[in-house]
This record gives C-alpha cells, sequence and structure tokens, in this order.
C-alpha cells in the first residue's frame, strides 16, 4: 500500500510481501538468538556460539544456493529463516546440556500457546481478508482504514486468545504497563 505507485507495480507489491512473510517466519529465530549468545557470554563460552554461528552461515548458504532458483527472492528470506532456526535449536540445545539444564516442559507449553495465539490471529487476519473488497476496488484512505481494521483485528484475536490461555507473557506485559502507568 505505501509502495505501489510509479514504477512499482502490484505485481511487486505482491513479492515483496511473500518475501516479508519468508523473513517474518524467522523473527522468533532473529529475536531468541542475541538472548542464547548472552547466556553463553554469561558462562564464559564465547566459542560454542560462534562455530553453531559457522554451521548456520553454512547452512544459509547452500540452502541459498538451493531455494533460489525455484523460489527467488522468496528463497533467500526462507533460507535465512531456516538457518536461523536452526542456530536457535543448536544453541538452545547445546546450553542446556552444558551450561544449565533448562526446564522443556514450560518452554513447550510456552511455545505451544505463543503457536496457538498466532494460529488465532492468523485466521482472524485471512477471515476477514478473505471478506474485504479487493484493494483494486478501493481508495488510497479506504484501504489504509481496511489495513488498520486487518492489523486491530488480528491484535486483538491474539491478546484474546493468550488471555484465554493465561499466558503468562501477557500477565508480565499487563503487570509491568500497570507499575510504570503508576510512577508516572
Amino acid at each position: 500500500m505505501l509502495f505501489e505507485r510509479g514504477a512499482f507495480t502490484s505485481d511487486d507489491s505482491a513479492r515483496a510481501a511473500r518475501m516479508i512473510a519468508g523473513y517474518a517466519s524467522g523473527v522468533w529465530a532473529y529475536c531468541a538468538i542475541p538472548v542464547l549468545v548472552r547466556g553463553y557470554y554469561a558462562v564464559g563460552d564465547a566459542l560454542t556460539p560462534a562455530r553453531v554461528g559457522l554451521i548456520a552461515v553454512a547452512v544459509n548458504l547452500v540452502l541459498n544456493l538451493t531455494l533460489i532458483w525455484p523460489l527467488a527472492e522468496l528463497g533467500l528470506a526462507v533460507s535465512t529463516s531456516i538457518a536461523a532456526g536452526l542456530q536457535v535449536v543448536l544453541l538452545t540445545v547445546a546450553f542446556s546440556r552444558r551450561a544449565s539444564a533448562l526446564p522443556w516442559r514450560e518452554l513447550f507449553s510456552t511455545v505451544s500457546r505463543s503457536a496457538l495465539a498466532v494460529a488465532a490471529m492468523s485466521a482472524a487476519v485471512l477471515a476477514v481478508e478473505h471478506f474485504a473488497p479487493t484493494t483494486a476496488e478501493l481508495s488510497r484512505t479506504q484501504q489504509a482504514v481496511q489495513l488498520a481494521i486487518v492489523i486491530a483485528l488480528g491484535a486483538a484475536a491474539y491478546l484474546a486468545t493468550a488471555w484465554l490461555l493465561r499466558m503468562q507473557e501477557l500477565q508480565f506485559l499487563l503487570r509491568r504497563s500497570t507499575s510504570s502507568s503508576s510512577m508516572r
């Protein structure tokens, strides 16, 4: 919506959206890597994250060369996300074995609840987009309003699901926002 004008066509928008979606599938990993690396540094092990990083770079390179042909630029995004996910898994398993046993049951519960909340959000967004008019039929202002509605409904679906599942992260967020507003 923001870029589609001039030489940037609707086909370019669709390609960019697919690529962003490919990268977005790895956001969880991109966020987890620095946290995990800090954990290694805290226990005095800087070598393991470097070794695992080299493995991730090698996997990323092989996947880039493999996926670029069938998927074009989407292949780069997907391979980067896969390599980052692999890096998180390797770092997490190695940390749990070497430094400190991780509470796997609690981690699985958190990841499962988060995945359910994301699924609910995705379903809400897809349902709204399915019944909404196509953007070609709308003015720029109407497109912006439609996009804001889709984002708001997606966020509401995620938050409602998080609340129903009693996700601790939502409770932490709410406690933090009430404590910071009381400090003002």
